[in-house]
């Protein structure tokens, strides 16, 4: 009995990472500070990082993260040299933990915000250089679909997981479509020079059908310029990001 329950663990763990009750002892991002790791999580953040920043200089840029966690990719911006960075998360225990590290950080432009993340938008006229909204889009559509009132028929955990890139680039669910267009379209009005998020996608959609997942967005916004689609994380193969170029925002 107990071989098969360890069989079946492993075979979970190989197909979709640390079950439930393994991942739930770690945090959800690797956390480096000056260089140095201090937290191990689920989200290999440098490795993650480093493939969405290969064309992107961080030196005296200004850069958002929004659902900033525990501010594992602010802190890795500030050390690539940003000169202004904020972080935002609706949970005020992330921000609390990144505060925690603001001490190694001392003169330099760096703050964390608790905040709802539509608030924060509609309170700020900022623009910034680069813009990230890792592993969040979907959770902006499911709250904008909660405060239109839309019917909720399914489980949220599975939602825009499996069937993201139907719902999304082939419109098989126009409600979800428009919500993506109007969350993704908010967020490139505050980007300067890229906008950068991230989708589940365990069907493989988004990368079996770039070119299609590609000529959708471009059709999304006349300032998206290039568009890069990748899954650069071993770890979590079905992270899907998505690193938007854009044109200058007039």
């Amino acid at each position: 009995m107990h071989s098969s329950v360890a069989k079946l663990r492993s075979v979970l763990r190989r197909l979709h990472g640390p079950t439930t009750t393994e991942s739930s002892s770690l945090a959800y991002q690797d956390l480096y500070i000056k260089g140095k790791r201090i937290q191990r999580g689920t989200l290999d953040t440098l490795s993650i990082y480093s493939s969405w920043c290969v064309d992107i200089d961080f030196a005296g840029k200004s850069y958002l993260d929004l659902g900033c966690n525990a501010g594992a990719y602010a802190f890795l911006a500030a050390d690539d040299g940003a000169t202004r960075v904020v972080g935002v998360d609706l949970v005020n225990e992330h921000i609390l933990e990144a505060k925690a590290y603001l001490k190694h950080y001392s003169g330099r432009s760096l703050e964390f915000v608790t905040a709802d993340l539509f608030a924060f938008l509609s309170e700020h006229d900022a623009r910034y250089d680069i813009v990230s909204a890792i592993a969040l889009v979907r959770h902006l559509i499911a709250q904008k679909m909660q405060a239109g009132a839309q019917p909720e028929d399914r489980r949220f955990n599975k939602w825009m997981t499996f069937d993201s890139f139907q719902k999304i680039v082939r419109r098989r669910d126009p409600v979800a479509a428009g919500h993506f267009d109007a969350v993704v379209n908010q967020l490139i009005a505050f980007s300067m020079e890229h906008f950068i998020f991230s989708m589940q996608d365990r069907a493989g959609g988004f990368l079996r059908n770039k070119p299609e997942t590609i000529d959708r967005l471009r059709a999304l916004n006349p300032r998206i310029q290039n568009c890069e689609i990748f899954a650069p994380s071993s770890r979590n193969p079905h992270h899907v990001f998505f690193v938007l170029s854009l044109s200058p925002n007039r």
